[in-house]
């Protein structure tokens, strides 16, 4: 039969295995921080500091104790929003552009 939640708070045995969970989570955290500072191939290339794999797959933890997404420079990611703007003199536009409307 399962343990209540109350029973759960209370038995030794649960309480070290999430203790040890918690700690190997928050071990991995650091451990991937430590290779994304010291190699260019865990890091991001976007300009950002979030964490991402071998595979470039982006890393975010979050607090064990609290379930809240950190909040440092691991979760910040940016992006650029700007685009490119080109200049076309009036002469090849009208080129590549008909821009006679007429009437249907």
């Amino acid at each position: 039969m399962p343990y209540t939640k109350e029973q759960l708070q209370k038995n030794e045995y649960y309480q070290n295995l999430k203790d040890a969970d918690e700690q190997a989570y928050l071990a991995q955290r650091e451990y991937y921080k430590t290779q994304f500072y010291d190699s260019p191939e865990f890091g991001s290339n976007d300009g950002s500091l979030v964490v991402r794999d071998t595979n470039g797959t982006m890393l975010l933890f979050e607090d064990p104790y609290s379930g809240v997404l950190y909040d440092d420079e691991t979760t910040v990611i940016v992006k650029n929003l700007s685009t490119p703007q080109y200049r076309i003199n009036d002469e090849i536009l009208d080129e590549v552009i008909d821009r006679d409307i007429t009437e249907l």
